[in-house]
């Protein structure tokens, strides 16, 4: 069923990275989101062209793990703070 009250966090592509190259990376790290241009109707869709939604509807040991996943693959791409930065 349809909620409008699904909670989940945009997540921003980086400046110089590419919206459809950092969802393959995520999707290849284990780290599910879902693009936001398709959800966003109306209002400036260039921004949202930019942007991923996390749902965040997990227990606590999902949300943990996951974003334990995406930091490391953020800092595998030379974003954020996982390993490697």
């Amino acid at each position: 069923d349809y909620s409008p009250e699904v909670p989940m966090e945009l997540l921003e592509v980086p400046l110089g990275s590419s919206g459809p190259l950092l969802w393959k990376t995520l999707r290849a790290g284990g780290v599910d989101v879902l693009p936001a241009h398709n959800y966003f109707w109306s209002g400036a869709p260039n921004t949202y062209n930019r942007m991923f939604r996390v749902p965040l509807n997990r227990d606590d040991g999902e949300l943990s793990e996951g974003l334990r996943r995406l930091d490391c693959v953020l800092g595998k791409m030379g974003i954020g703070s996982g390993p490697d930065r």
